[in-house]
């Protein structure tokens, strides 16, 4: 048989004076924060990666329409498109060239990039924008 346990209101105020968990409350309280900063810079660091990837693309797709191994415009958007399989249905690319200046400008939404979509309240319809100019060698 178990004994019943009688509890006294010295033990009820030691209780209530004990301090011990007060740094598993404060943590609580602090958790939410520290994941939406930690989500945050998460899809910060997935935008810086989507455009200097999107960058070092559209310089190597602009580089070879100069040399002559691209020859057209519609021909290098696609090789940009087939350079960037991961963002490719939503990427949209131009290229003009004008003047001896080949210019090619590739946008992509940022919800396109991030991980956690619980910010895209935050982002609107931002997007990643790149444009790279090269000289056409002659």
């Amino acid at each position: 048989m178990s004994k019943s346990r009688k509890i006294t209101g010295r033990q009820i105020a030691a209780q209530a004076r004990d301090e011990e968990g007060s740094a598993t409350i404060e943590a609580v309280l602090w958790m939410p924060i520290l994941l939406f900063l930690f989500m945050l810079a998460a899809n910060a660091c997935l935008a810086f990666f989507a455009h200097s990837q999107m960058m070092r693309v559209l310089q190597d797709v602009n580089r070879s329409m100069s040399v002559g191994r691209i020859a057209s415009a519609s021909e290098a958007e696609q090789t940009v498109r087939d350079m960037l399989p991961d963002f490719a249905d939503e990427l949209t690319v131009e290229t003009t060239v004008s003047n001896g200046i080949i210019e090619t400008i590739a946008s992509l939404p940022v919800s396109a990039v991030i991980t956690f979509h619980s910010l895209d309240g935050w982002i609107g319809n931002a997007a990643i924008t790149v444009r790279s100019y090269q000289y056409a060698e002659l």
